[in-house]
């Protein structure tokens, strides 16, 4: 967004420079901020009004986002919560029709059911041709909506994938309940070992069925696999 100046490097957005070209930049981009900074004495309607006039553009589309997210246009910001404020910040940024989208926490504050309606939104944007940059703590949204993903430690990228690539080369869960002895699931590839009686809690990553072929050898007499969830695999990578 060029509110914050790098000491090095640059930015390429839309085949534009993210500097020399930020004020033709901004008429492309959506911006929805994690705490938006809104006019406490202005009503919602008057929020949307003051974009249209500055962004040249009609006012129309902004009722149905309105409509949509359950949002009156009548109370002053003051009187809103949260959550009614991110979606005042969510309309604004969505009723330009931006050609790019920017979000930083963007459902903070949303109940489950207008998260919901908001993701639904956003997939319409998406159909339309627009694209997201959403940045997020909530690895279950991000799983829900994203086709790429980059995850951030200390300042570094240290992955960046498509989300399908990332799950063919994620762990699974694997709960397996023998009726013998114990084998020794280290030697199989088995990592976070936990045993309980004569059942076993492990992770494998990637391919399953070296696993599969060893337990199916051995009294097993239950077994759970289930792909490990987003959160997971961020936990793995950021130890």
């Amino acid at each position: 967004m060029d509110f914050i100046r790098p000491d090095s490097g640059s930015i390429s957005i839309l085949g534009k420079d993210a500097r020399a070209d930020s004020t033709a930049l901004k008429k492309l981009i959506g911006y929805v901020p994690a705490e938006p900074n809104l006019y406490a004495n202005w009503t919602v309607d008057e929020h949307i009004q003051f974009v249209a006039r500055v962004r040249g553009i009609d006012a129309a589309p902004a009722g149905r986002l309105k409509d949509d997210l359950e949002l009156s246009g009548k109370p002053k910001i003051r009187h809103l919560s949260t959550g009614n404020q991110q979606k005042v910040a969510i309309v604004l940024g969505l009723m330009t029709a931006p050609k790019l989208l920017i979000l930083d926490e963007p459902t903070r504050g949303l109940d489950p059911l207008l998260q919901a309606k908001f993701h639904a939104l956003l997939r319409e944007y998406h159909k339309d041709g627009g694209t997201v940059f959403l940045s997020s703590h909530n690895l279950a949204e991000v799983d829900e909506l994203c086709t790429d993903v980059a995850v951030i430690k200390e300042g570094q990228i240290i992955t960046a994938s498509t989300l399908s690539n990332l799950k063919q080369k994620s762990l699974h869960n694997v709960r397996a309940t023998f009726t013998g002895k114990v084998p020794d699931l280290a030697k199989l590839g088995a990592t976070n070992l936990q045993l309980i009686g004569p059942t076993a809690h492990f992770q494998i990553r990637g391919d399953i069925n070296r696993i599969l072929q060893e337990l199916a050898r051995r009294p097993v007499r239950d077994l759970e696999i289930t792909r490990a969830s987003l959160e997971d695999m961020f936990m793995e990578l950021y130890q």
